[in-house]
């Protein structure tokens, strides 16, 4: 029997769907965009390996000698980023925090064979950990939400205000030791806005900018047109 290319596309995308719907990740997502929590920047769960290998490469690098890292995945999702992180670093100790906990519970089962080198933590903030802690804290296209694209907002006081992106952010620079590196990639403000800025200098090394960029945010809360942020890596001063 022939196959139909439309037939086949149709099939694979419901199988798709159907898979998302018994995904725990996917379930409390759809709960938490509608219930909302506090630290909730976007419910979506918009992941897969070696998203961002341009990053990770450069991670590989700076991180080689240390003979065990400490790194922190803010906004884990479902362990993808901790996977490709312990195979650029195997020799690295991760921390995954996100605030879905239906995505801690796959992520648990794809980084069960790490052992004691992996820990996950159901948290909206880095307010439990130690500060001057982390040679390495990533948070990759995390820090922002999609409404303020799709709904073409000029606007993103009442959607995602500079003062949570301020406040989460001085939250978890904090726990970047003097020396380490905070990586901030694919967000609606730029982190040089933020008085926390003061303490980190940019990088050497800064990654491509994403293809289609999110829209860009002043301080003020009033979109940049054509506007992006250039600098994702920072190094604490220190």
């Amino acid at each position: 029997m022939r196959r139909i290319p439309g037939a086949v596309a149709a099939h694979v995308a419901l199988r798709h769907i159907a898979t998302l719907a018994v995904s725990p990740g996917y379930r409390e997502a759809q709960r938490l965009g509608r219930t909302g929590r506090a630290g909730l920047f976007q419910p979506e769960n918009t992941t897969r390996p070696n998203r961002y290998p341009e990053i990770f490469a450069w991670l590989r690098e700076t991180l080689a000698a240390d003979p065990t890292p400490r790194i922190l995945s803010f906004g884990c999702s479902t362990g993808e980023e901790i996977v490709t992180l312990k195979s650029y670093l195997p020799q690295a100790h991760i921390t995954g925090i996100d605030i879905n906990r239906g995505n801690l519970i796959e992520a648990a089962a794809k980084t069960r064979g790490f052992g004691d080198s992996v820990r996950l933590i159901e948290a909206s903030s880095l307010a439990d950990e130690p500060p001057d802690y982390y040679d390495a804290i990533l948070c990759l296209t995390v820090l922002l939400n999609r409404k303020l694209r799709l709904e073409q907002l000029t606007d993103s006081s009442a959607i995602l205000p500079f003062a949570q992106f301020e406040a989460a952010v001085t939250d978890i620079a904090r726990c970047v030791k003097p020396g380490g590196y905070l990586v901030i990639y694919g967000t609606n403000f730029d982190f040089g806005d933020t008085a926390i800025a003061a303490q980190f200098a940019p990088s050497a090394f800064q990654p491509k900018p994403e293809e289609t960029p999110a829209p860009a945010f002043s301080r003020e809360n009033r979109l940049i047109p054509g506007g992006t942020h250039d600098e994702a890596i920072y190094q604490r001063r220190g």
